[in-house]
Parts: C-alpha cells; sequence; structure tokens
C-alpha cells in the first residue's frame, strides 16, 4: 500500500521530469526515469490525466504525455457566464463564481468549506436548488430543466461533472445553465395566439422559426427593427442569403446546424455566428435553439432566440490583436527580453534571447533563470530577483550568462515587474543589451 505521502511524491516526480522533457514522453520512458514499474506509473498517468495536469497524445499504440499549460481556474471562472460550483465528495463548497453568489444571496466568505446540505438560506426557492443538486450528483450529465422560484421564476438546467483533484480525491462540477428566456417563449408558444403574439412580437430579442431547409416562417417585431427586413420581404426566403452570408462557409454550416436541431433529441442547442443585416453591417448573434415538432413528433422546423453579442466579439477580436501585437514586439525587438514567474522559471524568451544562448523557447519554457548562470554569479542574480518581489525593483544589473557552447555573455538588465490587483508580483520582465563585444575590447 502506498502511502498518500508517497504518492504526492511519485505525482511531484512525474510532473518534474516531463516539466523538463516539454516534446513528451512515453510511459516506458517515465517508468524508466523514476525507477517504477510500467503498470504503477500508467495509474499515476491516467490519475493526472484525469484532473488535468498532464496531456496525452496516441501515435499509433503509444501513448505520449506532457505536462498541462494549466489556466487559473478562479480565471476561468470569473468569466463564466453561468453559475459554477464545485464540490468535494462530502458536499463540501470548494469553489463558487460571483454568478452563482448572487443569485443565492450569500458571500464566499459564508460559503467556502460548508456542507451543501447544511448552507443556511432562508429563501425557500433556494433551499428547493441545492435539494435538485444534490440529486443531480447522482446522475451526473446534463438533466431535465428545473423550474425554481427566487424573487421570480427562474428555469435551468442542472449539468454534473465528476472531476478528480490532484491528489486523487474525487468532486463533482457542477454548473446551472440558464434557460429562462428560452423556456418562458417555448411556453408562450403553446398559449393562445393573443399571448402568443403580446410575449413574441414585444420580446427584446430575436426570434424567427424556421422549416427544416432554413427557410424563415416567422420573423418577431424586433427582428424587424433589428435586421431592417419587413415580414413581407422575409418570410418564405432562407436565412442563408438574406441575414447569413450566402458565399461564406457560415452559411453551409448553418443550414447543416439547422438539420441536426430539427433531427436532435435535445430539447435546446446553443450557437453563434455571423449575420448581416439589410444595410450591410456585419453583427454576431448568440442563438438559442429549439427543434419544433408536429402532432406526431415529427420535426418541421426550428426556433431560434437570439441576442446581439456584437461587442463582445468585438472586443475579443480587439484583445487577439492586442495579445498578437505583443507577441510580434517581443520577438522582433533586438534587445533581450525574458519573463520570469515568482519561482524564477521562464515564461517568455524572445528571439533575441534564443539567438544569443543557442537555446529555443520551447526548451526553456518551465525551466529556471538557473540554467544560463554562472555558479559564481548565481548569489548576486538571486538577490536582485528577491529584491524586484519586494518591490524594491533594482533598475540595473550585470551578469554573464551562459549558452548552449559554454561561452559567456556579459548581459545589462533593466528590470520591471507585473503585480496582481493586490499589489503582489505576479512576474518579472528583464531587458537586456549585449556588452560582450565592449567587455572584450576592453580586456585587451
Amino acid at each position: 500500500m502506498v502511502s498518500a505521502k508517497e504518492l504526492n511524491t511519485d505525482f511531484d516526480l512525474i510532473k518534474k521530469i516531463l516539466r523538463q522533457n516539454p516534446r513528451g514522453m512515453t510511459v516506458t520512458e517515465v517508468a524508466r526515469t523514476v525507477n517504477r514499474t510500467k503498470n504503477t506509473v500508467g495509474r499515476y498517468l491516467d490519475i493526472l490525466h484525469a484532473s488535468g495536469q498532464v496531456e496525452m497524445r496516441t501515435f499509433g499504440m503509444a501513448k505520449v504525455f506532457t505536462l498541462s499549460q494549466r489556466i487559473p481556474l478562479s480565471q476561468v471562472f470569473s468569466h463564466a457566464e453561468e453559475r459554477v460550483m464545485i464540490l468535494d465528495k462530502d458536499l463540501r463548497i470548494l469553489q463558487i463564481n460571483q454568478p452563482f453568489l448572487q443569485f443565492i444571496g450569500k458571500t464566499k466568505e459564508e460559503v467556502l468549506g460548508k456542507n451543501l446540505l447544511y448552507l443556511p438560506v432562508a429563501d425557500p426557492g433556494i433551499q428547493d436548488l441545492f435539494s435538485y443538486l444534490i440529486e443531480s450528483l447522482e446522475k451526473p450529465g446534463l438533466n431535465d430543466v428545473v423550474p425554481i422560484h427566487v424573487r421570480e421564476d427562474f428555469f435551468f438546467r442542472i449539468k454534473t461533472i465528476p472531476i478528480v483533484f490532484e491528489d486523487g480525491g474525487i468532486g463533482y462540477t457542477v454548473i446551472l445553465i440558464d434557460v429562462t428566456e428560452v423556456k418562458r417563449a417555448m411556453s408562450a408558444l403553446t398559449e393562445s395566439e393573443r399571448k402568443y403574439r403580446e410575449l413574441v412580437e414585444h420580446a427584446n430579442s430575436i426570434i424567427l422559426k424556421m422549416d427544416t431547409e432554413g427557410n424563415i416562417t416567422f420573423f418577431n417585431e424586433f427582428a424587424e427593427r433589428f435586421f431592417g427586413f419587413s415580414k413581407q420581404e422575409i418570410l418564405g426566403k432562407n436565412v442563408v442569403g438574406t441575414i447569413v452570408p450566402a458565399a461564406e462557409s457560415s452559411g453551409r454550416d448553418l443550414i447543416e446546424l439547422i438539420h441536426r436541431i430539427c433531427t436532435s433529441t435535445e430539447q435546446y442547442q446553443n450557437n453563434e455566428n455571423e449575420n448581416i443585416t439589410r444595410d450591410g453591417r456585419r453583427v454576431w448573434i448568440r442563438w438559442t435553439n429549439s427543434p419544433i415538432r408536429d402532432e406526431k413528433g415529427d420535426p418541421v422546423g426550428a426556433l431560434s432566440v437570439g441576442n446581439d453579442i456584437s461587442e463582445r466579439k468585438q472586443m475579443e477580436e480587439e484583445l487577439r490583436k492586442e495579445r498578437d501585437f505583443i507577441n510580434t514586439t517581443l520577438h522582433v525587438l533586438d534587445a533581450l527580453v525574458i519573463v520570469l514567474d515568482r519561482n524564477g522559471r521562464v515564461i517568455r524568451f524572445n528571439h533575441a534571447c534564443e539567438n544569443l544562448t543557442g537555446y529555443i523557447e520551447e526548451e526553456v519554457t518551465g525551466k529556471p533563470l538557473d540554467m544560463f548562470l554562472f555558479p559564481e554569479e548565481t548569489s548576486g542574480v538571486k538577490s536582485v530577483f528577491a529584491a524586484l518581489l519586494s518591490g524594491k525593483s533594482p533598475q540595473k544589473y550585470r551578469n554573464h550568462w551562459r549558452g548552449r557552447d559554454g561561452s559567456p555573455k556579459l548581459i545589462e538588465w533593466s528590470n520591471s515587474v507585473l503585480t496582481d490587483p493586490k499589489g503582489s508580483v505576479t512576474y518579472v520582465i528583464g531587458t537586456g543589451i549585449d556588452l560582450t563585444r565592449f567587455e572584450i575590447r576592453d580586456a585587451r
């Protein structure tokens, strides 16, 4: 029997070895390096793969493992639109995002570490929600829509995903998918014509119906105002060539999606695509789609409810361009640029650094700065690094770097740091100039 301490030690050793071999290793290679049997290492790698700490690729019969480039869970949570919570096997709350906290009227301090069974909430609707959540853990996957009354009626799909933590423990990710607006729209379709028109025609969302080939059979007033087409102009026309550009792959993809929606057993499907208005503006719409069936249950079309997300898409594109610009600028600079994390491991390594040292960025990423230092200068460099972490920010420093061929290069560094919102240093950035030729000239 292997103790938890020994297991964690083996896990750390395997991850260290994979970090040192960014191109990946097979089970046999890892087993040989850590001096364990293939069966033991295979089980360890399965646990690390299940917990998301390593990635696996297959080449024929061989499995090659690499260390995962993991995104901090808190960042994922902060950008999630859905309500997300992580529980351990004893139903204690380990993580919960802000939309979930706002919905249940609690702060993070009030819920973290608490058992979901005994979390004190006054609203009966929240109590009902917790009961549904606990029941859903017994049947993972996407469950039926559940109605919850908290100040008003809400409808959620509860998705529960079993997970494995780094220590091998079992837990659950719980995701609440809000389908309230779609549910209300779908319910309205079963009411009287008057109520149906009152809800659909005055909704602040695009609502349209299509037959199985994508021909528009219903177009609400909001859609008329948004796209600039009247009902008389649009009804009977295909979405492709009217509100979806016909000459692009998105048009073909949309027709395939409509076919899938109409024949699917799922009640709702979401997609985002680029659309075009009558005056030629390109707009991005997030659609929630549902099949329409006749009395016999046969598919006759699809109902789509859409909202304009053009502003969000524009922000994403601007962020992408900014990221690409930074990457391009980083590598075209003549100066050496290196980015280190708080532990002194290499995060970024520009082309100038590659040319100077003979190492490529993939070889050094994740490795300590020590690999470039000469022993007699290591202490001084670490003192400067510690000062930077403490906020003292030494502006200039000179030391030698050792390249792949062992030759020394004299570098003058200008240092700066990046901090988080609390002021803690997260990254250290060094910009250097190669002074080797001047040092050689002075020596002469």
